[in-house]
């Protein structure tokens, strides 16, 4: 399948000499076969000079089989993502999309730099990010672009206060200090405070918070970091200035704490959680000693309360689908979405009750390899 121009030409001059465009590069590579994609559909055509924009939406721990036609694991009354849903149907959605790494901070300095883990260093969450390496946000920016990374980022340099010279190349830095202050400043409580969520009881530490939050959606990370990529958008829309926008999201990560509400009551989307069914390796062994020994962290869970943890994921992931689709919109609304290479996927996948186990950190399995992708 042939686009008129390769997406590197569509990025501008200089561009296609970054070693770091890697991971871009392979995703635009898979436009032109069929072999991982449900649907493909051809790019449009860039005006003479036109750059393309760069949108990357960044999960964090989605389970691959709760997303898109897959739907969960059975028992819904509800599709989990029909915004996303309709705008995949427009690009390509690949089924068979996997991670470098399971873990949240080697596979995002992956992801950014197309480097494996042991040519970046960062082996694990406890490691800091080196500073000296080059990320796809520096080659975009000395090509001109408007760089900015909005949400949690999971990279410690990103986190520091400002001054200290390191930026990953990003010219604008949105995280999870940013949203704690806006909550602060107007006088509410972050999503997760004490005596604004309620926490489903006896659950194990690796799930700890997990039940809703009374926090409006828009006073939700997954609603503050929205309006402020909305914001980012606007703002390019007036100046004309190409941009890459990395839109991380916190979630469907623990603390799985979707709004309940009233107006946005996202948590008891998926109730009565007996309807729902658990994956049908809930007993299966694990693959390994390392395995066993992390279903043993979740001994004494029982059926049902898989079962409602379960209805928090999916209510979670519909939250963020509705935000996404906002977010979405809004591209179209400012006559972006025809120069914007929208690209979503996640760090890593979640166990999600598959062998009746939760988060990350066991087994390399495929819940946790394998995730959404679609461009």
């Amino acid at each position: 399948m042939q686009h008129g121009m390769s997406f590197l030409e569509r990025l501008g001059p200089g561009v296609a000499q970054g070693t770091a465009l890697v991971p871009l590069v392979l995703a635009s590579g898979g436009l032109g076969t069929n072999a991982w994609g449900l649907q493909q559909h051809p790019l449009p055509e860039p005006h003479p000079g036109e750059r393309t924009n760069v949108l990357l939406i960044l999960a964090d721990q989605w389970n691959a089989r709760c997303f898109g036609p897959e739907g969960g694991f059975g028992g819904l009354q509800h599709t989990l993502t029909p915004e996303l849903d309709e705008w995949a149907a427009q690009g390509t959605r690949f089924t068979r999309g996997y991670t470098q790494c399971p873990q949240c901070k080697p596979a995002r300095m992956t992801l950014l730099t197309g480097l494996e883990q042991r040519e970046h260093g960062v082996r694990w969450n406890d490691v800091w990010d080196p500073p000296w390496i080059e990320t796809l946000a520096h080659v975009l920016r000395y090509a001109g672009y408007r760089t900015s990374t909005i949400g949690k980022h999971h990279l410690p340099w990103l986190q520091q206060p400002e001054g200290h010279g390191i930026d990953h190349g990003f010219d604008e830095v949105v995280d999870l200090q940013d949203y704690f202050l806006e909550m602060a400043s107007s006088g509410k409580p972050h999503w997760y405070a004490p005596g604004n969520h309620v926490a489903l009881p006896g659950l194990p530490p690796k799930l700890a918070f997990t039940g809703a939050t009374h926090s409006h959606e828009s006073d939700h990370p997954v609603g503050y970091w929205e309006q402020r990529s909305r914001e980012f958008l606007e703002a390019r829309a007036q100046d004309e200035q190409p941009f890459f926008l990395v839109h991380s999201l916190f979630g469907p990560h623990t603390p799985i704490l979707p709004s309940d509400h009233p107006d946005s009551d996202w948590a008891h989307r998926f109730t009565p959680s007996e309807d729902l069914y658990v994956p049908a390796n809930f007993t299966s062994p694990g693959a390994s000693p390392r395995a066993e020994a992390f279903r043993e962290l979740f001994e004494g869970l029982g059926t049902d309360q898989h079962r409602e943890v379960l209805s928090l994921y999916y209510g979670l992931i519909s939250q963020i689908d509705a935000s996404l689709g906002r977010l979405l919109t809004s591209l179209e609304e400012l006559e972006l979405d025809e120069t914007t290479l929208v690209i979503l996927t996640a760090d890593h996948g979640e166990l999600a009750s598959e062998f009746s186990s939760w988060t990350k950190g066991g087994p390399s399995v495929e819940a946790l390899v394998r995730v959404p992708f679609v461009v």
